[in-house]
């Protein structure tokens, strides 16, 4: 969800190229997919019903891999995308536990 989110906000911060070009593509291929399973439903064709959807679902997901792995490049980079990893109301208390060397063990009072 959080590549996703990177991948929305691609007009106001930029990212790689290659991700760009490979999210439309299999994007592109996940809708014929669904196109030619929908054709197999209309025409009662079993086969080709379950193959398109099959291959639908397959490109979907390695779309969803191709925004986890953006995720994990423009996280290391990108100062607004790193705050995500540490969550809201958490960056104030670990920026002052690291300051006074303060390390403690669970989770932070509420």
């Amino acid at each position: 969800m959080l590549g996703e989110r990177i991948f929305m906000n691609r007009n106001n911060i930029p990212i790689p190229p290659e991700h760009l070009r490979m999210s439309h593509i299999l994007s592109a291929l996940a809708g014929i997919s669904m196109i030619i399973a929908i054709i197999g439903f209309v025409t009662a064709n079993f086969w080709l019903a379950l193959g398109g959807w099959l291959l639908g679902l397959t490109f979907k997901m390695w779309f969803v891999d191709r925004m986890v792995w953006l995720y994990e490049i423009m996280s290391k980079s990108i100062p607004e995308y790193q705050a995500w990893a540490i969550g809201p109301g958490q960056v104030d208390r670990t920026v002052s536990s690291l300051a006074s060397g303060d390390q403690q063990e669970g989770p932070p009072d509420a």
